[in-house]
C-alpha cells in the first residue's frame, strides 16, 4: 500500500526528512558499490516525468543503501506523477516540489500503482479511457 511517514519506522522517518546541507559530496568514489543499489531503467513513455523518475530511482538506490533493501524494491512513479499533477496541474515538476510531496504524503509501491505512459491530459478520468 501507500507507505506514509506515520506507518515508518523512526529511522525511516528520519532518512525522509534529512538536510542536504549535512551531505558533503565523497571525496572518492566507488562506482562498483554505487553501482549494487541501482535499480533497472524504467521508461517514462512520452510524458513530462523525468524528474519523478530520477527522483523514484534516487529513492530506490537510497533506501537500498542506507536500509539494505533488495534490488527489486520498486516505488512507484505514477502516485508522485498523480501528486505532482494535482498539485501543479500538469506533469512536469522540479526535485525540491518533488522531495516536498514525498515527504508530505508517503511513497507507493509500483504493484499498488503501476505507472502508465498516456499522459492524464489525454485520459478521462471518469472511464480511464482516451
Amino acid at each position: 500500500g501507500i507507505i506514509s511517514q506515520n506507518n515508518l519506522s523512526e529511522r525511516i522517518r528520519d532518512f525522509f526528512n534529512f538536510d542536504f546541507d549535512l551531505y558533503a559530496l565523497p571525496k572518492v568514489s566507488d562506482l562498483k558499490s554505487m553501482l549494487s543499489t541501482q535499480t533497472p531503467v524504467k521508461s517514462q513513455g512520452g510524458r513530462g516525468s523525468c524528474s519523478i523518475f530520477s527522483m523514484m530511482g534516487l529513492m530506490e538506490s537510497e533506501l537500498i543503501r542506507e536500509f539494505g533493501l533488495s534490488r527489486s524494491v520498486n516505488l512507484s512513479e505514477q502516485w508522485l506523477t498523480y501528486l505532482v499533477v494535482r498539485n501543479n496541474g500538469d506533469e512536469g515538476s522540479e526535485a525540491y516540489i518533488n522531495f516536498s510531496l514525498m515527504n508530505e504524503h508517503g511513497l507507493s509501491s509500483e504493484k499498488v500503482l503501476p505507472y502508465n505512459e498516456e499522459s492524464w491530459e489525454k485520459v478521462d478520468v471518469r472511464t480511464h479511457r482516451k
